[in-house]
């Protein structure tokens, strides 16, 4: 499957970079029977799942082509309106699957220990004093200061620093601002938008690039995850909802993790341990803000954050506490 992935992706970067030399009507309709015919292919060969799969994939080289097209209009509109077709296609096979897949009840989920020579992110077991937020913008709120439980023994984890970040919201639809890349659905929750209009959504969350799950099925690298319970659900995320401090200029704001990205979905030794991330591309984001987040800490676009996982019973009172998520895996 992988290799005809590639083969895929060629295909289209070859023919996107090569075969225009400025953006017609006539092209329009030569893209859009080059994506009927791909989108053809790939039906008769993989079930709905891997033709998500492999439209992803396709979706993102695009966007990683259109970075190094930017200047380039004639290619660069191209390239996007090829990608409007991808994603289109990838919002038909998304709602197919969201219609017809169900987690069947025997679905073997691997949960045997994996050995592994990295040490868990759990560095020591003391308090984490975090200084209070004194300074706001809007709206003008008081000092955090009572912990959701007071606990003396918070667990204390790495804490990854100077790391570029961006913003996204739930809502946020594709189009050639985001890169055509829809947010209406997360990673875990096809009615992730639904949630949040109904106001089960914490308003304060962030994204990372790691899954726990691969086609319904657990990941082996979570029991290395410093928090895994072998006793969760199968169909439980290890990871989601899970909180995270993220500090910016002295202002720190706290968030839980909703949704997988910037650009990667398997970069665990990043996100848990001390690696350098692996996503080179869009400023070489490493962990996407929601507009409450990012407005809390003063943050613009591509400018750099601390950030480090917190328990749960170690988070201050305050904005972020007011909707806590507590909706987990909704793929049916």
């Amino acid at each position: 499957m992988i290799k005809n992935i590639i083969i895929f992706v060629t295909m289209i970067s070859l023919w996107t970079l090569f075969a225009f030399a400025d953006f017609k009507e006539a092209y329009k309709i030569k893209l859009d029977n080059a994506t009927k015919n791909l989108v053809t292919e790939i039906q008769k060969k993989y079930s709905n799942e891997n033709q998500k799969n492999i439209l992803i994939k396709l979706n993102k080289r695009l966007f990683v082509l259109k970075l190094k097209n930017k200047n380039n209009p004639e290619k660069y509109e191209s390239l996007s309106y090829l990608q409007k077709n991808i994603m289109n296609e990838l919002y038909k096979v998304s709602n197919n699957s969201k219609k017809t897949t169900i987690i069947p009840k025997n679905t073997k989920v691997i949960d045997k220990p994996v050995i592994s020579t990295n040490p868990k992110v759990i560095i020591e077991k003391t308090p984490v004093v975090t200084k209070p937020i004194t300074e706001v913008k809007t709206p003008v709120v008081t000092t955090p200061t009572t912990p959701i439980v007071d606990n003396n023994t918070c667990p204390s984890y790495y804490v990854h620093k100077d790391i570029s970040a961006s913003t996204f919201w739930v809502w946020e639809w594709a189009d050639a601002s985001n890169g055509y890349i829809s947010n209406v659905q997360s990673a875990w929750d096809w009615r992730w938008y639904e949630h949040f209009k109904n106001w089960t959504e914490n308003h304060f969350y962030i994204a990372l690039p790691y899954n726990d799950f691969e086609n319904w099925i657990r990941k082996k690298d979570v029991v290395n995850i410093p928090w895994y319970d072998k006793n969760i659900k199968p169909n439980e995320s290890v990871v989601k909802n899970k909180w995270v401090r993220v500090e910016h200029n002295g202002k720190v704001a706290y968030g839980q993790w909703e949704d997988v990205w910037p650009f990667h979905e398997d970069d665990f030794s990043y996100v848990f341990w001390t690696s350098k991330p692996k996503n080179k591309t869009l400023l070489a984001a490493w962990i996407d803000l929601s507009p409450s987040l990012a407005d809390y800490i003063w943050f613009k676009w591509s400018w750099k954050v601390n950030w480090n996982f917190v328990a749960d019973n170690c988070v201050p009172k305050w904005d972020w506490t007011k909707i806590i998520t507590k909706n987990n895996i909704f793929w049916e």
